[in-house]
């Protein structure tokens, strides 16, 4: 009865016997080769940037308690619950938390608003938040508002009474939209830079110049003009012999 409603061929081969053809073989290795293609891009395209600034709540330690509109300030961020719940918001142990009591309306949600500092993201696009711990109750939203030069982060975790939420590792990240610079060192401040010490970056780093044309890089000598001899502000010969 069971052999009427389903036949089938039974192989009588070895497993060791039964070879693929060479198409076949062909077939199975581009498959693997594209397969391994696809997984590359995802695996790139999940890259988030660079990061821009970060928090990681080290070497801080503070707390605060009360029943709503409490605030608690660290090194480079504020904390701030507007709600009307006893709670406390508390940094240490390498971690920010905020705990609610049990003193709650029902089911009442109560928030409580980290903000960052503002932070410079000039030079930066597809600007994003990423936390790198985010446990606990209730839910989280993150935000990154302001111009590029004074960027904010604002997260807002709403949760309930008796719970609490902790957050770790924020990170702002990035991608780098300018296109660097060459800079040249200008040890003697005189506004022209040596040719031999650069730097690549997108704005002017401190202590380096856009000209290229410095003969003497000579921290003892006076400011001159490297193509003139005849620099006023230089009252002797610095170490090169160029001011007179």
């Amino acid at each position: 009865m069971l052999n009427s409603l389903f036949s089938y061929e039974r192989s009588t081969r070895p497993l060791s016997s039964v070879a693929l053809s060479s198409s076949k073989v062909s077939s199975i290795s581009a498959f693997c080769a594209f397969s391994t293609l696809v997984m590359s891009l995802l695996l790139a395209s999940s890259v988030t940037g660079q990061t821009i600034w970060e928090e990681n709540f080290t070497g801080e330690s503070d707390s605060a308690t009360g029943a709503g509109g409490i605030t608690l300030t660290g090194d480079q961020w504020s904390a701030t619950t507007t709600s009307s719940i006893s709670s406390t918001l508390d940094v240490g142990g390498g971690d920010f938390s905020w705990s609610t009591a049990n003193d709650g309306t029902g089911n009442a949600s109560y928030s409580c608003t980290w903000t960052s500092d503002p932070i410079d993201a000039a030079g930066y696009t597809n600007l994003q938040v990423a936390i790198g711990t985010n446990a606990g109750d209730g839910s989280v939203t993150s935000t990154v508002s302001g111009a590029v030069g004074s960027t904010v982060i604002t997260i807002v975790i709403t949760m309930g009474k008796n719970d609490v939420h902790t957050l770790d590792l924020i990170q702002l990240t990035g991608t780098s939209s300018c296109t660097p610079t060459t800079w040249y060192a200008d040890p003697d401040v005189d506004g022209l830079g040596n040719s031999s010490s650069t730097l690549s970056a997108c704005s002017q780093p401190e202590g380096y110049v856009a000209d290229s044309t410095d003969l003497c890089d000579d921290t003892s000598a006076c400011n001159y003009d490297a193509n003139s001899n005849a620099n006023a502000s230089c009252q002797t010969n610095d170490a090169c012999g160029v001011c007179g």
